[in-house]
């Protein structure tokens, strides 16, 4: 009886080391920085978005997407749905550019002056300049620079995400960190104080979004519209009004459709631009568009014709 109670006593006096010698190796571990998932990769995509230039999205949740325009340092949107990856660089088609689909959460204009100082109690407009971002363990970090008189410069960082909180809401959080703040500056992000050397945080939260229906894209299955709409052509003409130059409509009534060589004029003049039929405005030369797009658009618009 004495010895099993030893043996007992042993075991139980092993367990507590053990469970002691673990808890103190734990302890000791450094703190290890955990990747953040994103839903697809590469989840930050710099291009044209939204025929804005220097843009960069962001894939931070399902279905959710942020951008940036890097050329202003600014915020454009965070919204549910997702992006039409147009372009050469994605499906050899020149003329087309991404372009973004869905319901916004939060959206702002990026061409508003957005950053600004404070000394003396005068608050200025200070557009920043955009030094480049870094992109570490799944989480991205915008770097800008303030210019303030004198030739100081404020360094800022801005590190956004987006978040579906236990109480089923969603957050889009924007931390944002001011370095080299001189004395009596206060730095403000539209009208949010920012802490002088230190982090702030923005924090936007929403009721979750429903997933909007993905329209359709504009592709080689109705071919004339998606040029129509890509190649500029919209821009100008209406299909049944005259605006910077004439409608579709008055276009058709003045070609015969089945004269080859009045559609091998007007896909000359599209391609070449020109001006004199219907004003002095000229039109621009599209010679990045292949004959047989122009022909059928040409055709297309021919048809409109009652």
């Amino acid at each position: 009886m004495k010895v099993q109670g030893i043996l007992q006593s042993t075991k139980k006096i092993t367990w507590q080391l053990l469970l002691v010698g673990c808890g103190m190796l734990l302890a000791c571990q450094p703190n290890v920085e955990v990747e953040t998932e994103r839903p697809r990769d590469p989840w930050a995509l710099r291009s044209i978005l939204d025929q804005r230039p220097r843009m960069v999205t962001l894939a931070l949740y399902p279905n959710v997407y942020a951008a940036y325009d890097l050329q202003r340092c600014t915020f454009y949107k965070v919204w549910k749905g997702g992006i039409f990856l147009d372009g050469a660089a994605f499906n050899n088609i020149k003329t087309a550019q991404p372009s973004s689909w869905g319901s916004a959460y939060l959206e702002e204009n990026p061409d508003s002056p957005a950053w600004f100082s404070k000394s003396g109690g005068e608050k200025v407009a200070r557009p920043p300049v955009f030094k480049g971002y870094t992109i570490n363990k799944g989480q991205i970090s915008f770097h800008y620079q303030l210019p303030l008189p004198d030739n100081q410069q404020v360094t800022i960082y801005e590190q956004p995400d987006f978040l579906h909180t236990d109480d089923k809401k969603a957050s889009f959080i924007r931390k944002i960190t001011t370095k080299d703040v001189p004395d009596g500056v206060e730095i403000f992000y539209k009208g949010n104080l920012l802490k002088a050397n230190g982090e702030s945080e923005i924090v936007n939260t929403f009721d979750p979004l429903p997933m909007p229906e993905r329209p359709v894209q504009q592709s080689k299955s109705n071919h004339v519209k998606y040029w129509l709409a890509k190649s500029g052509c919209n821009t100008c003409h209406d299909e049944n009004e005259y605006e910077i130059g004439p409608s579709y409509l008055q276009i058709a009534t003045k070609y015969d459709k089945d004269d080859p060589e009045a559609i091998d004029a007007l896909v000359q003049k599209v391609t070449l631009g020109g001006k004199g039929v219907w004003g002095d405005v000229p039109m621009i030369a599209h010679p990045h568009i292949g004959e047989k797009e122009i022909r059928d658009m040409v055709r297309f618009i021919l048809s409109m014709k009652p």
